[in-house]
């Protein structure tokens, strides 16, 4: 049994404590706890109760609902009683492939302001500051390092030393 199939947690709690992970906007957010509220009471999810839960027009509605679905966490079955809106794909991501994704977009930037691809030894390196102070601090670091035109990784981690507290 997964933990989000258990009576005693609460999924909308997860939701919130995950947000930095899912990559979720605004809306998106608000769709899945509203659907997961009204899922874990039994409650009747039309689309009607959607729109005027948001506030919100038919047309945005299924933008929210397309996007959750392009990104694998929502599922949508039509039923006698109507739609299914099946929000469990969105509890079962691999936390690490994510890591992994932002680790990539952090490389990205590092490429960027570098002007030039990363070596391995400067990936290892940018994952394990990334780790240990966060990718947060490692941006923050990586634009004074701009300003300053010292673009190298020695100088980024001194400057996240030298601003830790």
């Amino acid at each position: 049994m997964k933990w989000y199939e258990s009576n005693y947690n609460d999924k909308v709690a997860w939701i919130l404590d995950h947000l930095e992970y899912l990559n979720l906007s605004y809306g998106e957010t608000v769709l899945c706890l509203i659907l997961t509220f009204m899922k874990d009471k039994g409650l009747n999810i039309t689309y009607e109760t959607l729109i005027n839960k948001l506030d919100t027009s038919q047309d945005e509605l299924d933008k929210l609902l397309f996007k959750l679905k392009q990104k694998g966490y929502l599922n949508i079955t039509l039923k006698e009683q109507g739609m299914d809106f099946d929000l469990t794909p969105l509890f079962d991501f691999n936390e690490q492939d994510l890591n992994s994704k932002k680790d990539e977009d952090l490389y990205a930037l590092y490429e960027d302001a570098f002007k030039r691809p990363l070596s391995p030894n400067e990936m290892a390196k940018i994952s394990s500051l990334s780790k240990i102070y966060g990718q947060d601090a490692m941006i923050v670091a990586l634009r004074a390092a701009q300003g300053y035109n010292k673009l190298n990784l020695n100088y980024v981690e001194r400057y996240i030393i030298d601003h830790e507290s």
